[in-house]
């Protein structure tokens, strides 16, 4: 399908509305940078189902579905959701007017559904989205609980959550979605977007990232859920924080075997240490 783009500006004041603050609404205006998004995904017109979630008016949307074999785009506000489905509707493209994020914990059951579906008919899942900045922690990391579902991931997010997903042990952005999101997944930021691309212009700077997940790594949700209680209390020792989950020598003991002082906190280790950490924890 051949599309005039059409930037969201123009299509906010078509239907007399105004930018949302209460769903995050900062529409990318710069057509430049959805087509770098559109390059880096590198879509295959014969074998990629794509995903887009939070699209607005489309502005990303009608750069990606000449590229697509197929797509489903899911919108939180009412009003955008049915403009999108009056403009762009057919066989291949779908719109579900819904959270991404049911009850805020756990992905929409059609989102799902598209990927058992795209699987099961050969193709390759992938997402291309400016993904909503209030989301954006719980978003990432219910999709990679899921990362067996999906091949390709590029994405328009706030600086800081990029900076999160590369930091390192002892930086303050170092957290559970960090380790997770560096164990399970090649993450790269591909490039810095200014805020004056954006309508209105957001307070913050943003990122173009790049997550391709590991399909072969096991990462079970006893360690999840270790590394969550670690950085609960990231200030105290390992050994204080886990006091009631695992013997205070044990513990120290494995740290040491591994090379760190007994009296490490969380976040003094790297992603590969504290799997290491938790096996000699769980299978000693």
């Amino acid at each position: 399908m051949s599309l005039d783009w059409i930037s969201p500006q123009s299509v906010i004041n078509q239907m007399g509305l105004a930018p949302l603050k209460s769903l995050g609404q900062n529409f990318m205006q710069d057509k430049n940078i959805l087509e770098y998004m559109l390059r880096a995904s590198n879509l295959d017109a014969n074998q990629d189902a794509v995903v887009e979630i939070g699209p607005g008016t489309g502005a990303l949307t009608q750069i990606l579905m000449p590229h697509a074999l197929c797509m489903r785009v899911f919108e939180l506000d009412h009003g955008l959701g049915e403009y999108l489905k009056d403009t762009y509707s057919s066989e291949v493209f779908e719109v579900i007017v819904a959270d991404i994020l049911e009850s805020k914990k756990v992905l929409h059951v059609s989102l799902l559904e598209f990927f058992e579906r795209e699987l099961g008919l050969g193709r390759t899942c992938k997402l291309v989205s400016n993904l909503p900045y209030n989301i954006l922690t719980p978003l990432l990391w219910n999709l990679l609980l899921h990362r067996d579902k999906w091949k390709l991931g590029v994405f328009l997010v706030q600086r800081e959550f990029a900076e999160r997903l590369r930091a390192k042990p002892s930086d303050t952005n170092y957290a559970p979605l960090t380790v997770f999101a560096q164990l399970s997944s090649k993450v790269e930021v591909l490039k810095s977007v200014s805020k004056q691309c954006f309508w209105p212009q957001p307070e913050v700077e943003s990122s173009i990232i790049r997550i391709s997940p590991y399909q072969e790594v096991n990462l079970p949700q006893e360690f999840l859920d270790f590394i969550k209680k670690g950085f609960s209390q990231r200030r105290k020792t390992l050994s204080k924080v886990m006091k009631s989950d695992y013997a205070m020598n044990k513990l120290e003991h494995c740290l040491e075997e591994l090379g760190f002082s007994s009296k490490s906190r969380v976040e003094s280790l790297d992603p590969a240490s504290l799997l290491s950490l938790w096996h000699k924890l769980t299978l000693s």
